[in-house]
């Protein structure tokens, strides 16, 4: 959580445009509440199934099918996160994020 905090230092936000994505954090944090329930329903029959004595890979590729509309919802969930988040930057807070993606710190540079 520290490494994403940083992040934003980096940006030079306002104090609005902090408040804004953590508004919009908040918001996106109570929509995903039921989609991690249901996720968590998903996991505990995965490893139901996975621990069960006979696999059967029939019932695994029903068990995915049954919740690949969570798995998208969460994916769409993201991804209108980081465009709100994306369209309260400036201009030129984007261009320094997009010159800090490609810099990596020690511990990434050694893989």
């Amino acid at each position: 959580m520290e490494e994403k905090s940083n992040k934003l230092e980096r940006l030079d936000l306002t104090e609005a445009q902090l408040t804004a994505i953590n508004v919009i954090k908040t918001a996106a944090k109570a929509n995903s509440e039921e989609t991690k329930a249901k996720l968590k329903t998903y996991k505990q029959a995965k490893r139901a199934l996975i621990h069960s004595t006979g696999f059967n890979t029939e019932a695994w590729q029903i068990l995915s099918n049954e919740y690949q509309v969570d798995f998208l919802a969460i994916a769409v969930l993201k991804a209108k996160k980081k465009h709100a988040i994306w369209n309260l930057l400036q201009a030129e807070a984007k261009k320094n994020n997009k010159r800090n993606k490609g810099k990596k710190g020690k511990k990434h540079q050694q893989r």
